[in-house]
């Protein structure tokens, strides 16, 4: 058998092995490791750096609001058209409230076992007030009352987290991030 007619060994693609490894959830991890470990051992480093971080998070915000709403039209429209889908609709909504049924029963219970903001111990409430002082941008000769202020009423009584969900001006709505009543006038006119 000569040499040429032996198999030659397939080339590697760089791109698709690069692609492979850019997906896995593994180098996600890894990435988040690595950030973590930055921040806590080269700080200075970190801080430098900070500006690129800045950039891919705004990029990120930039696309969530466009994709929520394109996703859901498209989402609508197929459901629509394919009757056979909208037996699912019970059970979609259905598995959205239990998931935020759940996701504010975790909140909440973690809430209340952690106590986030609340300081036990005095010597850190000490250190806290001393550091907050040291920082020179806090005045400390602040008059506080001991009442409390009287409770203002509420112009709209209680409905105010359901006059909330329907945006004034959609457009306003989609520049200022409010993505609930986003999603809210996408379900309704999508």
């Amino acid at each position: 058998m000569a040499v040429s007619d032996a198999a030659a060994p397939m080339p590697l693609d760089w791109r698709l092995a690069a692609k492979r490894i850019l997906r896995s959830p593994l180098t996600t991890i890894i990435m988040i490791l690595a950030g973590i470990l930055c921040g806590l051992y080269y700080p200075t480093f970190a801080h430098a750096i900070s500006p690129v971080a800045q950039v891919y998070l705004n990029f990120l915000k930039m696309v969530v609001l466009p994709y929520l709403v394109s996703s859901v039209i498209f989402s609508i429209t197929a459901m629509v058209q394919d009757p056979k889908s909208v037996r699912y609709l019970g059970k979609v909504g259905l598995a959205v409230l239990v998931v935020s049924f759940l996701a504010v029963l975790v909140s909440g219970t973690y809430s209340l076992i952690l106590k986030p903001g609340q300081i036990e111990n005095p010597q850190s409430r000490i250190e806290l007030g001393e550091f907050i002082n040291s920082q020179g941008s806090v005045s400390t000769d602040l008059a506080f009352p001991f009442q409390p202020p009287p409770p203002t009423a509420d112009p709209n009584g209680g409905h105010s987290i359901f006059l909330d969900l329907v945006p004034n001006n959609v457009f306003n709505a989609l520049a200022s991030g409010q993505t609930i009543q986003v999603l809210l006038f996408c379900l309704l006119f999508g």
